[in-house]
């Protein structure tokens, strides 16, 4: 993910600002500062508020299996937690 931002609390209030206002790029930088920070649940949040934001859930899906290697309880865990995430809502159809 590109930043210029190294202190990483502060990227992730900008992210997050970017991210309310529906920019899908900030919702992948959230997913990897979370994941690099030992938050994959997180990450994976925000990877799945990509869903029909910018990527099909199909895909989003096999790619948080195949490259994060989560489980499918994992994935339930991720969906429940974007869910509560204080962003747009694109995707609400549940992950099964």
């Amino acid at each position: 993910y590109e930043t210029s931002l190294k202190d990483s609390k502060n990227a992730k209030l900008w992210y997050k600002k970017a991210a309310k206002k529906g920019y899908s790029k900030s919702y992948k930088n959230l997913a990897l500062c979370n994941r690099d920070n030992g938050k994959k649940i997180e990450g994976a949040a925000w990877y799945i508020a990509l869903i029909d934001l910018k990527y099909p859930k199909q895909k989003v899906l096999r790619y948080l299996k195949t490259k994060w290697k989560l489980t499918d309880e994992e994935l339930k865990q991720a969906y429940k937690l974007q869910q509560t995430l204080d962003i747009p809502k694109h995707y609400t159809g549940g992950i099964e």
